[in-house]
């Protein structure tokens, strides 16, 4: 610090701008304080996180890991790089992936510096194990850590919030969302992923289940994960039907990650009873939309065998699509085709079309039911 003073007061320059030696070093002070302090305000704040100190609904436990995270330098060990200094004066950018709806921000505290954590002890425990039992070691790791051991310490309650508060958070980081209809089917489908992966899991701990677990199934489920994420982006009218299989409660939709195929059931199912209802071309868009999504769900590979209901439903959904893409051909070159060369036509085609339709749907009934 003597040093610093003494090279300032030696800057004849700074003094003669400044007047005085205080008033010089009360300027350079400035300089160099105050575009710290802004830059640990752009960190402490990202995601609207210190809101959750002044938020009056906010659970006390949430404000107390809040401020055990603000001390604890292992997780907000952030190095400030020095930029130049006529960059220092311009606005820091207070980053913020939570914008679902407005005034959204995070639940979890510092969920986005806890994502990267986790995924830091991840790589190390794949490294530690070479792959083998990595979860293991990373639930083993996460457990000796500060953040684990200060988790422990709270009620099964809290724990619960924390655990469900992250699990929304990470998918907003992880994956983007634009609602929260679309939030709440995606963290559906994790905790659903979560669960399954548990249950084959000989180290699932009882009770409420760690963070790192949120880890572990994203990762293993993460193709799905975002090809029912891309589902709900291309074809939102799905929304619906998945909410309402939801709020009945189905003990299948918690204990297996299967809204993958129901939203792609529910896809073909749609399109099959909008042919011809609406615009021709309008519905050969909607079907090119879901091409892609629709065939790898039907990739999909259900854990549970080949006689399960999410193999089952697997069947029905390649049947159906093949249903909806014959009659995609059947519509792009007869249909669309009769009404630019041959218009009279048109009425005669879209009751063969219909026809067609009503066989194809009995072949894949008759399919069905042999299996």
């Amino acid at each position: 610090m003597k040093e610093w003073m003494l090279r300032e007061a030696s800057n004849l320059n700074a003094l003669q701008e400044g007047g005085t030696f205080r008033r010089t070093l009360w300027k350079r002070i400035q300089s160099m304080v105050t575009p710290l302090l802004a830059y640990m305000v752009s960190i402490l704040d990202r995601d609207y996180n210190l809101n959750l100190l002044v938020k009056p609904t906010t659970e006390d436990c949430v404000k107390d890991l809040w401020l055990f995270i603000f001390n604890e330098l292992k997780l907000l060990d952030i190095p400030y790089v020095m930029g130049q200094s006529s960059a220092q004066t311009k606005p820091i950018q207070v980053q913020n992936e939570m914008e679902v709806s407005t005034g959204a921000g995070n639940k979890m505290p510092f969920s986005w510096r806890i994502k990267d954590y986790l995924e830091d002890l991840r790589v190390q425990a794949q490294h530690v194990s070479k792959n083998e039992a990595h979860g293991e070691k990373f639930l083993d790791i996460f457990q000796q850590t500060p953040l684990g051991q200060q988790l422990a310490r709270y009620t099964e309650e809290e724990k619960t919030i924390f655990f469900y508060y992250y699990a929304r958070d990470f998918i907003i980081l992880a994956m983007g969302v634009t609602s929260e209809r679309e939030l709440n089917m995606l963290q559906v489908a994790l905790l659903s992923s979560i669960e399954e992966m548990k249950a084959t899991s000989s180290s699932a701990e009882a009770g409420v289940s760690s963070l790192p677990w949120v880890h572990l199934a994203y990762h293993q489920f993460r193709s799905r994960l975002q090809n029912f994420s891309r589902i709900l982006a291309v074809y939102p009218e799905v929304l619906c039907t998945l909410e309402q299989r939801e709020n009945k409660g189905s003990c299948m939709l918690q204990s297996q990650m299967v809204l993958d195929v129901f939203a792609a059931l529910a896809c073909t199912e749609m399109l099959s009873s909008a042919v011809l209802k609406q615009n021709a071309r309008a519905w050969l868009q909607q079907v090119k939309n879901l091409q892609m999504p629709i065939e790898l769900a039907c990739a999909a590979n259900c854990s549970q065998g080949s006689r399960s209901q999410c193999s089952q439903m697997l069947q029905e959904v390649k049947s159906q699509w093949n249903v909806i893409f014959s009659m995609s051909l059947f519509v792009e070159h007869v249909l669309l085709g009769t009404e630019m060369l041959i218009p009279e036509l048109k009425d005669l085609v879209k009751k063969h079309i219909i026809q067609l339709k009503n066989c194809f749907q009995l072949n894949v009934f008759i399919v069905l039911m042999s299996e």
